[in-house]
């Protein structure tokens, strides 16, 4: 049951780190929009795998629904892959 709880948190830590980022990233790109355009389009990069399945399968309605719908879930994907690669490397050491 430990173990559990040790991966949850190292999901739930990954998720929250993501999110943080995101949204000073965002915020920072709104209050200097031409100068630190490039970080909105590294964030975009990153998320691209699930933002493009995102917007195959469930199609929301253009590009602004698919980066609405799939970075959430991107941040949640790529948390649960995070936490899962940081439980191994403590459990190995």
């Amino acid at each position: 049951m430990r173990e559990v709880d040790s991966y949850l948190k190292n999901v739930g830590l990954a998720i929250a780190i993501q999110l943080l980022l995101v949204v000073v990233v965002w915020v920072l790109v709104f209050l200097f929009s031409p100068a630190l355009d490039s970080l909105l389009g590294i964030i975009i990069y990153f998320y691209w795998p699930i933002l493009y399945l995102v917007g195959g399968i469930v199609n929301p309605g253009g590009e602004l629904g698919s980066l609405l719908l799939g970075l959430p879930i991107g941040i949640v994907v790529y948390g649960i892959v995070a936490g899962l690669v940081i439980f191994r490397m403590r459990r190995t050491h």
